[in-house]
């Protein structure tokens, strides 16, 4: 972040002129003099430059004051205040969520495990706030069926087809499925197929 005191006229003074954040003189500060005035001495710009990234909380606003002279000849030279204040904006805090950015490996519940989920969110860019959100649920125990299906036809020859949905969405990376299926027409004839299958292994 830079900040540019000028007066081409009558020149900047610099030993008269500050800049501060959070009414301290920030370390790292980055001074630069340039120009000449039309009427005076010292330079006629003064450009003051501090990164901000070590400074930068999200947690706090950062006043910063610069107080700025010229070299107007005589007892009055000219001053000029400014104060800017940069709000960082939003803070979330997951106070029970896992410290790692990575997010590890998928993690397996028992049954009836109480999941908790905490946030807090504070507004550090207008309008002062802070929101608090709980809630918690219990994971269930995957369900399972058979599945079957009965078809019925009015026709002495037909393709018959049929859909199988699984009431169970949860499919395992790696796991073997072991489809049978089974059908019977309306003369008794019975017909069973199995068929066996490996879920894909997960992505690495």
């Amino acid at each position: 972040m830079s900040v540019c005191v000028e007066d081409f006229t009558h020149g900047v003074n610099v030993s008269g002129t500050s800049f501060t954040v959070n009414q301290t003189t920030p370390s790292g500060l980055f001074t630069v003099l340039s120009g000449t005035p039309t009427s005076g001495t010292g330079p006629s710009k003064v450009t003051f430059s501090i990164p901000l990234e070590s400074l930068i909380t999200f947690r706090e606003d950062l006043v910063i004051f610069v107080h700025a002279e010229n070299n107007f000849p005589g007892d009055f030279p000219a001053i000029k205040e400014q104060t800017f204040i940069l709000r960082p904006g939003y803070g979330i805090v997951w106070p029970n969520k896992t410290e790692d950015q990575a997010g590890g490996t998928d993690q397996i519940f028992p049954y009836l495990t109480s999941i908790q989920v905490l946030t807090d969110v504070k507004n550090f860019a207008k309008n002062f706030g802070e929101v608090s959100s709980f809630f918690d649920f219990r994971i269930e125990e995957q369900s399972t069926a058979n599945l079957g299906a009965t078809l019925i036809s009015n026709i002495e020859v037909a393709d018959l087809s049929a859909t199988l949905t699984s009431l169970n969405p949860f499919f395992v990376y790696g796991k073997t499925i072991t489809l049978e299926i089974e059908a019977d027409d309306l003369e008794g004839n019975q017909l069973r197929f199995t068929h066996i299958f490996t879920i894909e292994p997960k992505p690495t």
